[in-house]
Order: structure tokens, then C-alpha cells, then sequence
């Protein structure tokens, strides 16, 4: 015991958050307290012993308690006991101390407050967002609170309050509905100006006992009598009506993009709104859905559902608008007004700072699929999210318009490693995506060794962010940088028959050549007797050199050359020791001390990395400005995805990543490496509904991914023109047969489409024939009568079967032959087979 140090304890204790307590190890007297956190001090103890000598001490040989050696060791080193009589909240003496203890009394807690969730805790801040179960009330405008309270002027005391805190920007829309259904304990509070709260009647002193259950109860009270009303207000004022705006910007955009109003309506206002109100009526009863009420928190996927609504041709609202005039009612609600309208005035009514506000409030899913039938651009979306992920900042300038730039930007970021790109696959393991043992040819000898897989490489160079330096004015040395200077000292020495360089025992080394790569030395003679000059040459490389500079080892301290540099740059020891020694020498007079060498973070081993990471506390880590690092999985599904990310699974969730309270750590399987996931790690997979749904996807990848659809989107070909056709009405009409037939999941991308041109009947040709018609025979699995109902008689035909004769069997009767279909071999005029595939030959 008398071995022990502050830094064995520290690493007992770091064991202990990793492994937990063990039941029969558990303490009935003490706990020893570290940062609000409570252990067995014997536990401590025993497994400390274990760092310290070797061996974990057996409890029952040592004595616990106050003034026992085992105790008195604990406090000598700075650590506090106390007795399980008192309160543990006697560790709570200010507002930083209560927060993980609250937030284990609410995880623990048997009320609904057990879903409420605490948000990262501010340096220095003396207050904390809490947000419902439903994440409904816990936003900027709107959330519960837990505050300090207490005058210094007036030399107040500090109490905890509980409120519920409003902003100043949104403060009268609550009040106005909630100032006189406030209930009996609770009161306006207005001190947290410029916003408001309503806080509970008491509020709560540190050293109260009952304190986390007087919190608990308070947020309970606010839920249940304010909190189901809040959401309902906070539901209505996410609304937003644009009827009257849209009507106001069709009439004064007539004339700019389109001639509607003038010619349409002859320039009638009240005949438009009359019209406008048949549209929204008949769009409420087809898809019981509002049409000018916007979700303003949710406008772009409602937009997307306008959208999809007005352009879906097989309901009611396609049938009114075909009769209303032409198709007028799709073509004003449609892109190029209602939708073009939408847009601009979400966009352009937010300011610089709404702006700011919404790119710092963005949800960056640190997981996140993208899913949805083939050809719909998910790869191509990955590049954006990609960039977004990298630079927030920058998110008005990912369009579309602007791809070889944007595509310039993600490469770059693969080259640097930023970002990794893979693909799933059958044969993709665990071995290739974190770690495994693979076969190596040197001099035709087969070794093995653990090498690093895509993902853990990728989390490699994410640590580093949080070890580098910040402050990249300090002036540092390059290894390179000091290699050159000692071949340029040592020059003029080559050929020399001189002792440049001597071994451990003494025995001198002269130097033939110094280059860029490597220093080729010889003995200066070939025995102890001096009587003939040394003839082998001795190559030392500078990357031998470099290992083992970076292990920052003193050569007068190196007792046996073959246990201590053997392991890491094999054979030639003597030769390298005596130009080792040389260079140490150059390194330490010129340039100071070993540890000021500038070193490559890529040089370290993972676990060299992991243990500078390990000295972080968790606030250094969360304060630290660290680069994202992607990974980008293409087809995700198609490889077995428990298998290939194994423990990794539960690494990946949020709250599980290093430096979170709720981190986690595993210890690799082949390395016995200890292994863990950072929050500047971001995953984004690509999913073809088409191999496989996501209801088919491992439940545990499911609960751990966010998903976002993505799907055809036809309106992306309407400037795509054919003489009697858009290519816009070719897919929708294709995948509404499709979803029919089959399913959404097995609908066509846009994607195939965008290469052609207006009129170009050739590129066409070649889609329909090497892609969609291929496509659709793997979706039907060569049913050639749906792939015919699908695309028409264009481009399937009748089989002729009228000449084949089956053999004769006595007492089989003959087959009745039905009619088959097969596909057109070559297709001659693809806009009229294009042309009986939408029926418009009737």
C-alpha cells in the first residue's frame, strides 16, 4: 500500500467509471468524493495497489474507516471521505455541484421527469436549461429552467429557483394566454429580463437534504399544470397563415416570371381570392392537410408535401385542376408560383441575426441515413451534407448550380482525410471497418499484425484535434528540419578515416555518406588490432532515426541494445546507436530539449494518441475547437451491419462518445486497446430502398441513425422538353404504375433523366434501354406483363408462341398457352413509344 501515488488512485477510480461497482464490493459506511461522483475507498484502494505493484490488494486483509493507514493515505492525497450517514448532499455547496447529482435523480426518478433531459452545463453559468420528455418545451424561446437566485449587493444568500423561462423576443405571446391561468405556486417572475419567468412559489438552499427532491417536485408541478398548455401554444405560434401574402405577391409579380393574373383573371382581385379559396378547400378535403397554414419551424418538409400533393396526379386535387381550365390550379399553387413563393419568404424573411441563430441551432446529426429508392441523388446529397457538416457557416453557398466547386471542396477534404468515403459490401468485416489481423510478406516470410480499419483510423486523426496545440505560434522544430542540419554539420566528414561516429563499447565508425534518406557508415577498421580498414557498408535510414528520436530516448541510458531498440527498429543496433548518439547530441545542443521537437501526429500509434486524450478533463474536451471528421458509407445496408460495426454500435450514440458524461469505452479485441468514439466523429450512410427497406434494418442501427428520405423528384425534369412530353410527366407517371404494382421503395430517381437534353431522342434511348428497362426487369424479376403495364407497347410486345409444339405423352393433354410478353429489342422511335407509354395516342 505504501506504493500507492494520486496518480494510482486516479486511475483506480477511472477504472471504476469504466466497470462499474462490483455488488459485494459495495461500501455500508464511507464514500470516498470526486468530482460529485462517490466510491468505495477500499475499492479504491485495493485496485490502486494493483497499479502500483502488480498486485489488487484482497479487502479483507486491510482495515476501512477513519484514521486507518488506508484512509489517511486517501485524504494525504487530496481526496475526501465521507460517512454514508451524512447526506450525500453535503457535497452540493454551490450551483456546479448540484447539476450531475440532478441529473441522476431525474434519471433515477419514477415521475415523467426521468424523460426530461438537462442541457450542457455552461462554464461559470449559474443556471440550466431542462427540456420535457417530448423536447416540445426546451428550446431558445421556451424552456424549464433551474437558476440561482440571490442578490450580492444586497448580500443575499443563494438559493436554487425553479421557472419556467421565456425570451424576450417571444415573452407576450405566452404571457398574453398564460397571465391569468397561472396556478396557486407559482408567480411572474421578471429579474431574468430581457426575458420573463414564471417561477415556482419557494426556491431551495444548497444545504437543504431534501433538495433534488424539492427540484424534482417543482418541475413536476410545472408540467403538470402548465406544461400540456404551453405546447399547445408554442404548437399555434410555430404557425403561420401566407394566404394573404401569396395572393399579394402573385398579383405584383405579374408580368415578371408569368402572366397569370392579367391574363387569367383580367386583372380581377376578387375573382382570384375566390378562386384561391375553392383551391384551398379542395386541397383540405383531398389530403386533409392545410395548404396556407405553414409550420414555420417545419416549412421546408411541408413545402416538399405541397409539393408532392400538388404534382401527384392520381388523386382528386389532379382531376379538379385538369378541369379547372386547363390544369390552372396546378400551375398557380405549382414551382413557379405557390412554391417558388414559399421559398422566397421563408428565406428572406429571416435577418442576419435570425440567421445566425438558425445556422447555431441546426440539428448536425452525429449519425444520419439517407434513404430512398435508386437514382433519387443520395450519394450525390452526401457531398452536401458533408460540407454543411464542416462548415455550418457556408450552407448558403452548397447549391446545386455550383458542383464542380462544391466537388472540388469534398475532394480536398478526402485528400487531407477530413473526410473518408466506403462502401458496404457482402464480404465487408469487422477486420476491415475497426481493426483485425493481417498477413505481411517480408523477405518471403509471412508475419502478422493488428492493423487499423477505415472507422478507427478515421477516430484516430479525430483525437488529435482535441491534443494539438491551439496556439501555432510557437515556434517548433521539425524533425526534417533538424535531420538536414545534422547532415549538413556531418558533410564534410564523409570519407574521412576518422571515428565520426562510436559504438556503446567504444569502437569508432567513420562515415562514407550523408544524404536526404539515409547516413551510410563503416567501421573505421576491421578488428581490434587496427590492422585493415572496415570494408561492410551500414546503412542507417532516417526513418530509423526518427522512431526512435520520437521515443524521446537518452542514449547514455540505454543499458541493452537489443531489448530496448530491437522493438522498434529491428536489427542493425550498434551501427544506429553510434549515429544516434551523434544526432542526440546535434538535437539537444542546438535545439534544447527532446520535448521540443515538433513531431507528426501521424507518427503516434493510436494508443499513444488515446493516452494524451485521457489527460483532458471532460470540460477541456467540450470547450476544445475541434475539425469534424466524416466518414461517408455508401449502400449501408448491403453489408451485415452488426457484424461489421460490433461493440461500435453503442459507441456511436450520442451520449456515448468520449468526454460526454454517459461515455463509453470498449477494449478492442485484437489490440486490447481501450476504445471510444469522440463527438467530432460524424457517420452518414446511403441506403437503396430498393435491396432493402428499413424496416428490415437491425433494430439497434435503426434507434441509433436519423433518417431523411429521399425521394424522386419529377419537377426537377420539367425544363426537360420532347415534342409532345416533358420528361417530368415520363417518371411520375412510371413510378405512380410502380407504387401500384410494387411498392414506393422501388420508384425511379431523377437522376437517370438529367443527363438528356431537350429533343435528344439518342441520350433518351440509351436511358430507357441501359437503365430503366434493366431496372425493371430487377424489380419484377423479368415479369414481362407488369414491366408492359408499366411502359406500354412501345416498348413491349406480344410474344408469338403459335409455332412451338410440345412433345406427345399419352394421357398429357396439351399446355393451354397464355399470352406472353417480351421486350422490344430495339426501340426506333423512343417520343412515340414515350407517347403510348403516357396514353396519349387516345
Amino acid at each position: 500500500m505504501n506504493k500507492i501515488t494520486k496518480e494510482h488512485i486516479l486511475s483506480a477510480i477511472k477504472e471504476i467509471d469504466q466497470n462499474g461497482i462490483p455488488t459485494s464490493r459495495q461500501s455500508s459506511t464511507y464514500d470516498l468524493i470526486y468530482e460529485n461522483k462517490f466510491y468505495p475507498p477500499k475499492l479504491i484502494i485495493s485496485i490502486a495497489n494493483r497499479f502500483a505493484t502488480g498486485t489488487e490488494l484482497d479487502p479483507n486483509t486491510f482495515a476501512g474507516g477513519l484514521d486507518t493507514p488506508a484512509f489517511q493515505l486517501l485524504e494525504n492525497e487530496g481526496f475526501k471521505i465521507i460517512t454514508k450517514s451524512k447526506n450525500k448532499l453535503a457535497s452540493i455547496t454551490n450551483f456546479i455541484s448540484l447539476i450531475i447529482p440532478l441529473k441522476n435523480h431525474l434519471k433515477n426518478s419514477t415521475s415523467i421527469t426521468r424523460d426530461f433531459t438537462i442541457s450542457e452545463h455552461k462554464p461559470k453559468a449559474k443556471w440550466v436549461w431542462i427540456s420535457d420528455a417530448v423536447n416540445v418545451i426546451g428550446d431558445y424561446n421556451c424552456h424549464y429552467e433551474i437558476i440561482e437566485r440571490g442578490d450580492n449587493v444586497k448580500n443575499e444568500i443563494k438559493k436554487v429557483s425553479v421557472e419556467i423561462h421565456f425570451e424576450d423576443k417571444f415573452k407576450k405571446n405566452y404571457f398574453d394566454k398564460l397571465k391569468d391561468i397561472l396556478p396557486n405556486n407559482t408567480y411572474r417572475n421578471d429579474k431574468h429580463r430581457p426575458g420573463i419567468s414564471i417561477s415556482y412559489k419557494d426556491s431551495f438552499s444548497y444545504d437543504d437534504p431534501d433538495l433534488l427532491n424539492k427540484i424534482e417536485d417543482a418541475l413536476l408541478y410545472f408540467e403538470e399544470n402548465l406544461g400540456d398548455t404551453i405546447r399547445k401554444i408554442k404548437t399555434e405560434m410555430n404557425k403561420i397563415n401566407v394566404k394573404e401574402k401569396f395572393i399579394k405577391w402573385f398579383v405584383e409579380n405579374d408580368g415578371k416570371a408569368t402572366n397569370y393574373f392579367s391574363q387569367q383573371f383580367s386583372s380581377n382581385l376578387d375573382r382570384l381570392k375566390t378562386e384561391i379559396n375553392q383551391y384551398e378547400e379542395v386541397y383540405k378535403n383531398d389530403f386533409n392537410a392545410e395548404l396556407f397554414v405553414i409550420e414555420i419551424k417545419n416549412y421546408k418538409r411541408q413545402i416538399e408535401v405541397i409539393k408532392s400533393n400538388i404534382y401527384n396526379k392520381s388523386l382528386s386535387f389532379a382531376k379538379y385542376s385538369k378541369e379547372k381550365s386547363n390544369d390552372r390550379p396546378r400551375a398557380i399553387l405549382g414551382n413557379k408560383n405557390y412554391i417558388k413563393f414559399l421559398n422566397q419568404y421563408f428565406e428572406n424573411n429571416q435577418n442576419s441575426e435570425d440567421n445566425a441563430t438558425k445556422n447555431n441551432n441546426v440539428k448536425m446529426y452525429l449519425n444520419q441515413i439517407l434513404y430512398g429508392p435508386p437514382g433519387t441523388g443520395k450519394t450525390y446529397s452526401t457531398i452536401n451534407e458533408a460540407l454543411f457538416i464542416l462548415d455550418p457557416s457556408n450552407h448558403e453557398n452548397l447549391d446545386s448550380r455550383r458542383r464542380k466547386e462544391l466537388k472540388e471542396r469534398f475532394e480536398s477534404y478526402i485528400k487531407n482525410e477530413q473526410i473518408v468515403f466506403t462502401t458496404f459490401h457482402q464480404s465487408m468485416s469487422y477486420e476491415d471497418f475497426i481493426e483485425g489481423i493481417k498477413p505481411h510478406t517480408k523477405n518471403e516470410k509471412v508475419t502478422y499484425a493488428v492493423e487499423d480499419g477505415v472507422f478507427k483510423s478515421l477516430v484516430k486523426k479525430a483525437l488529435v484535434e482535441y491534443i494539438r496545440k491551439d496556439d501555432v505560434s510557437v515556434e517548433t522544430n521539425s524533425f526534417d528540419t533538424l535531420y538536414n542540419d545534422f547532415v549538413e554539420s556531418i558533410k564534410p566528414l564523409e570519407g574521412k578515416k576518422e571515428g565520426t561516429f562510436t559504438t556503446k563499447t567504444g569502437v569508432e565508425i567513420m562515415l562514407v555518406e550523408a544524404s536526404k534518406t539515409s547516413i551510410q557508415v563503416k567501421y573505421v577498421w576491421s578488428n581490434n588490432k587496427k590492422e585493415a580498414e572496415g570494408v561492410n557498408v551500414f546503412t542507417v535510414s532516417k526513418e530509423k532515426l526518427k522512431k526512435v528520436l520520437l521515443e524521446e530516448i537518452d542514449p547514455s541510458k540505454i543499458k541493452n541494445l537489443k531489448t530496448e531498440l530491437h522493438p522498434l527498429i529491428g536489427h542493425i543496433h550498434c551501427e544506429l546507436f553510434a549515429v544516434y548518439k551523434k544526432f542526440y547530441e546535434f538535437v539537444t545542443a542546438n535545439k534544447g530539449v527532446i520535448e521540443t521537437l515538433h513531431y507528426d501526429y501521424d507518427d503516434l500509434s493510436y494508443e499513444e494518441i488515446k493516452e494524451q486524450f485521457d489527460l483532458l478533463s471532460k470540460e477541456e474536451i467540450r470547450q476544445k475547437n475541434v475539425k469534424p471528421h466524416i466518414i461517408i458509407i455508401d449502400e449501408i445496408n448491403r453489408g451485415n451491419v452488426s457484424q461489421i460495426f460490433g461493440e461500435l454500435i453503442t459507441l456511436i450514440e450520442d451520449d456515448k462518445r468520449l468526454g460526454k458524461e454517459e461515455a463509453i469505452e470498449v477494449t478492442l479485441p485484437y489490440s486490447k486497446e481501450k476504445f471510444g468514439v469522440p463527438s467530432n466523429v460524424y457517420i452518414i450512410g446511403t441506403m437503396n430502398t430498393a435491396d432493402r427497406s428499413i424496416e428490415a434494418l437491425d433494430t439497434a442501427l435503426r434507434r441509433r441513425f436519423s433518417f431523411t428520405e429521399i425521394m424522386p423528384e419529377p419537377e426537377l425534369l420539367e425544363e426537360i422538353l420532347f415534342s409532345d412530353f416533358t420528361l417530368a410527366e415520363v417518371l411520375e407517371t412510371i413510378n405512380q404504375r410502380i407504387e401500384i404494382l410494387l411498392d414506393r421503395d422501388h420508384t425511379i430517381g431523377h437522376s437517370y433523366f438529367l443527363k438528356v437534353n431537350s429533343n435528344d431522342t439518342e441520350e433518351l434511348t440509351s436511358v430507357f434501354q441501359n437503365c430503366i428497362i434493366p431496372l425493371l426487369q430487377e424489380y419484377f424479376y423479368h415479369d414481362y406483363e407488369k414491366i408492359a403495364l408499366i411502359l406500354g407497347e412501345g416498348f413491349v410486345k406480344i410474344k408469338e408462341n403459335k409455332n412451338i409444339r410440345f412433345a406427345f405423352i399419352d394421357g398429357l393433354g396439351q399446355p393451354e398457352i397464355t399470352k406472353q410478353f417480351e421486350l422490344i429489342n430495339y426501340i426506333e422511335n423512343i417520343e412515340e413509344a414515350i407517347v403510348l407509354l403516357l396514353n396519349k395516342n387516345d
